[in-house]
């Protein structure tokens, strides 16, 4: 079969461009300070661009990638998911 999982990532996604708007004004997601939302909602994306490469992600949301490494590097993500 053709099957190709979709991440909700390959195509426009409005969820995503809301985030990428948000990341464009503020760091974290929650009054600008890391916080347990930003680890849950790392979390999916880190996992999305782990399983799923061929992913593009930068050329569309910029400020998603950048939170993205920010959060894969804090030192607790690398205890937590062996980075």
């Amino acid at each position: 079969t053709n099957f190709r999982y979709d991440t909700g990532l390959r195509n426009p996604n409005r969820r995503i461009d809301t985030l990428n708007t948000l990341l464009s004004q503020s760091p974290h997601l929650v009054q600008g300070k890391f916080s347990l939302a930003d680890v849950a909602v790392a979390s999916y994306l880190l996992y999305v661009i782990q399983f799923f490469p061929d992913v593009e992600l930068y050329q569309r949301w910029p400020h998603v990638v950048r939170y993205m490494r920010e959060c894969a590097g804090r030192e607790g993500y690398g205890q937590a998911f062996g980075g």
